[in-house]
This record gives structure tokens, sequence and C-alpha cells, in this order.
């Protein structure tokens, strides 16, 4: 289960309830992290947001 979500520049660090690391993904420079649920987050570039899982696998795409 997702604990924390941070973005750092242009890599999003993903961590479980503990502060492990669970995942690390890159994004780009004009990406920002919209949020996250304890199972997936969401990333907005330009106007699409991607909605990934824990492990960083791309679930869905939707244009805004």
């Amino acid at each position: 289960m997702i604990g924390s979500v941070i973005q750092k520049g242009t890599c999003i660090d993903v961590y479980d309830e503990k502060g492990y690391q669970m995942c690390q993904i890159n994004v780009c420079s004009n990406s920002q992290l919209m949020g996250y649920t304890g199972s997936t987050f969401s990333v907005k570039t330009g106007n699409v947001i991607d909605v990934y899982d824990q492990k960083g696998r791309q679930l869905s795409q939707r244009s805004v």
C-alpha cells in the first residue's frame, strides 16, 4: 500500500507506510504529481493525466 509519493524534479518516488521505497519513475520536466491513493498515483503532463500503480506500471491515460 502506498504511504507517500514525492516528486523531486523529474523523479517521482513512491514509498510504503513504513517509508521504504517501492518504486521510482522518471517524468518530463513539465510533469506534475496530482495526487495518490493507497494503490495508485496520478501524474499530469500537459493536458494528459497518467495513472500508475504502486510498482510504477501505467494503468490508464486520459486527456483533460
